[in-house]
């Protein structure tokens, strides 16, 4: 296999295993807690969850049931406590899809040079006048809306 190839061989294999590696069970844990709090069946849980709370502590079950009274404070610790916990673990998977989307951006361009650098030299070798496709070249990029 001549250098060329056998060097974007590398380069594809080890990005795709930087992208397919498997997850950490801290990662995998925080992946599943986004996916299901970003889930009807979450929103299902807590407005069941919310309302049997209020109900209970407003007394409609009976005053000896009531262990939440109005304000709620508890029930406001415990909505707090839940915010922090899944906004660290949307920012945690957030942060896992960016690595990855950087690692992607960056085999982009890798390909990216590769490709104009394989043009040139075929260019060459082809005898296109290089100073006119570039001309072109600006020309489109002028084109382009932005």
């Amino acid at each position: 296999m001549p250098d060329g190839k056998r060097d974007h061989h590398v380069l594809q294999t080890r990005t795709r295993k930087a992208w397919d590696a498997p997850l950490s069970r801290q990662s995998r844990a925080a992946d599943e807690m986004t996916a299901f709090s970003g889930s009807m069946p979450f929103v299902y849980i807590h407005v069941i969850w919310f309302c049997a709370w209020l109900l209970c502590n407003e007394g409609v079950f009976g005053k000896s049931l009531i262990f939440d009274p109005f304000p709620f404070g508890l029930l406001t610790l415990i909505v707090s406590l839940e915010a922090i916990f899944l906004s660290t673990f949307v920012l945690i998977t957030q942060n896992r899809q960016q690595e990855r989307a950087d690692r992607r951006s960056q085999a982009d361009y890798e390909n990216d040079i590769r490709a104009e650098t394989w043009s040139i030299h075929l260019g060459r070798k082809l005898g296109v006048d290089q100073a006119s496709v570039e001309a072109e070249v600006q020309q489109r990029l002028r084109n382009i809306p932005k």
